[in-house]
């Protein structure tokens, strides 16, 4: 099994710290042929033989000093080095440049009165620094030093904290101390004490690609995409054969919406390691997304197989198997998985499957646990449609109730903030995303509120302004819609331009709170209903038992702007015009 950088050093220390030296030096040394420029490895295998070969010890103090130039750690070994190899020139040299920045250092000054009388190191001041993970210590120290590593490699991470913060007290130099805090923090989730950590640890060591691609990880989860981007492709100058970064690149450019470069990310980081997990996951999701279905099931099941006790791919597979038609292999997936949304997505499946017995049992659960969500909220809506079930609607008993529609025309310079930035974004979209449900049209990829913050800043202050409206227009409501609308949120949108005959089929947006939609250009119509919105509980074209009371057509003009509860199906009605019909569509989504 492969194991990570960290914990190939945990190794090589604890081994060390063991007594056995030989197996400390040969994992270091492995570390190294894949890492020519780790610094860890080069500096602990330095001082490590210092106990045995100090020549060779030189040699790789010296790429530690390389990579940190300032490091007095690595300052104090060279010069120790060279004194035990009588390089008394050598050892002045190094030491003057360490007295030039590091003065009223005890140590330093310890070694100039040594070099001054002549002198030369005992074995007991080079067992001493050969001991040391990043400093010169005690004993005492060198057990902490265990025992972080052990309770890291254990996910111990409170623990690890604990005594990673005792050992910096003492030593702010430690390297490897700052690196496993800032690891501890990310594995809890908090960002802001993970950063500071990673900082820290690059003031030590500049080179010190994991903190670099860790910081940037952190970005990306922050969405903070340009920072994440330039972390990655840092890290990848430091070291250019590493598929964690190329995967993490993927993952940014995916963000910004360049399905292509996304890609070959992917796919480079899968060509330097075959069976990383998250590379494939991540192929597999963007083959979803772009519509090639067959291949995303085939990387998303080798994932699976690979780590068959991790959820994402599982739920991933399940996500992709729904959207397939494939409800059985579905529902087999996902029945027992508890990750994300997976229950409401089983949920979904029984009810698309016909097994109508399951899923109310499974429906009737989820509303006995008070479960307030999108999913079960539609669905508690189609199965009163066609079912005429009559059950606690947590979400929105009578989403049709919540359609609202008004003009944006009169409330600002429409053309100039809307038609405008549409017109420039789709003709200049790095990707447009495939979607099956989609005729005769495109889609705008990732989130345009993100992807083009200059062009849509004062369109997302003006849809905000409307989500307020309507939030006001329906605050007395007792509907779950209203009395749990989300303490925060962020807006989620996408330009979608249909061409003569376009049309969009009966869908819901599972992730949104609420659904809106701009029209930045209707066509005229040449029928009553031509390129018109519906809103409906269930689609009534499918099913003959839904009532035409379980729908509402909206009949929208350009400049309109539509919100509604994203529990409710929708689609557009065919319409036949040379114009394009254009929209941004968006969701409120919780935070």
């Amino acid at each position: 099994m492969k194991i990570s950088m960290q914990e190939a050093l945990a190794r090589a220390e604890t081994a060390y710290a063991s007594g056995k030296n030989k197996e400390a030096i040969s994992i270091y040394r492995a570390i190294i042929v894949g890492r020519p420029r780790n610094f860890e490895a080069n500096f602990n295998l330095g001082k490590l033989l210092l106990k045995f070969d100090a020549e060779e010890a030189v040699r790789y103090i010296k790429i530690s000093l390389e990579i940190s130039p300032q490091n007095k750690h690595v300052l104090k070994s060279l010069v120790l080095a060279y004194i035990q190899l009588g390089e008394t020139k050598n050892a002045e040299k190094f030491l003057g440049l360490a007295l030039e920045k590091y003065e009223n250092d005890r140590d330093f000054a310890n070694l100039q009165r040594k070099l001054d009388k002549g002198g030369t190191t005992t074995q007991t001041e080079t067992t001493i620094a050969a001991k040391a993970s990043t400093n010169p210590s005690s004993l005492t120290k060198t057990k902490k030093v265990k025992k972080l590593k052990e309770t890291f490699v254990a996910k111990s991470y409170d623990k690890t904290i604990k005594l990673a913060k005792s050992i910096v007290e003492n030593d702010s130099g430690h390297l490897l101390s700052w690196q496993l805090l800032g690891a501890s923090y990310q594995s809890i989730g908090n960002r802001s004490a993970a950063l500071a950590a990673y900082e820290q640890a690059l003031a030590i060591c500049p080179g010190d690609a994991a903190s670099v691609c860790n910081m940037a990880i952190l970005h990306l989860e922050l969405k903070d995409i340009s920072q994440a981007q330039l972390g990655f492709q840092k890290a990848l100058s430091l070291k250019s054969n590493w598929s964690v970064a190329q995967n993490g690149l993927g993952s940014t450019y995916l963000a910004l919406g360049d399905n292509s470069n996304a890609e070959k990310c992917f796919l480079t980081a899968l060509t330097l390691e075959p069976n990383y997990y998250d590379a494939l996951v991540s192929l597999g999701a963007l083959y979803k997304e772009k519509g090639r279905a067959k291949e995303s099931e085939e990387y998303l099941r080798k994932a699976i197989s690979i780590q068959p006790g991790l959820p994402f791919a599982k739920y991933s597979l399940g996500i992709l198997l729904k959207h397939m038609g494939k409800f059985e292999a579905a529902i087999t997936l996902l029945d027992g998985l508890d990750y994300k949304d997976s229950e409401q997505t089983l949920v979904m499946c029984l009810y698309l499957s016909g097994k109508k017995e399951q899923f109310r049992e499974r429906l009737e659960l989820s509303i006995k646990r008070g479960e307030v969500n999108t999913i079960v909220g539609s669905l508690g809506s189609r199965a009163e449609a066609r079912y005429r079930w009559d059950k606690p609607n947590l979400f929105c008993k009578e989403p049709l109730d919540y359609v609202d529609k008004t003009s944006l025309l009169g409330k600002c310079d429409f053309n100039k903030l809307f038609v405008r930035p549409a017109l420039d974004i789709l003709g200049t979209a790095a990707s447009k995303e495939h979607q099956s449900i989609l005729t005769n049209g495109l889609q705008t990829a990732g989130n345009i509120f993100e992807l083009e913050k200059d062009l849509m800043s004062p369109v997302e202050e003006i849809i905000r302004s409307e989500v307020q409206l309507y939030l006001e227009k329906h605050c007395e409501s007792e509907e779950g819609l209203m009395r749990h609308w989300p303490s925060h949120y962020s807006l989620y949108g996408w330009f979608i331009s249909m061409q003569r005959g376009g049309a969009l089929d009966a869908h819901i947006h599972e992730s949104g709170w609420v659904s809106g939609c701009v029209y930045i250009n209707v066509p005229p119509k040449k029928a009553v209903d031509s390129g018109n919105l519906v809103v409906c509980t269930e689609d009534t074209r499918k099913f003959n038992e839904v009532g035409p009371d379980q729908k509402k057509t909206v009949d929208v003009l350009t400049g309109d702007i539509c919100l509604f509860p994203a529990s409710l199906m929708h689609y557009t009605i065919p319409f036949d015009s040379s114009e394009d019909r254009i929209v941004l569509a968006f969701d409120v989504k919780p935070s």
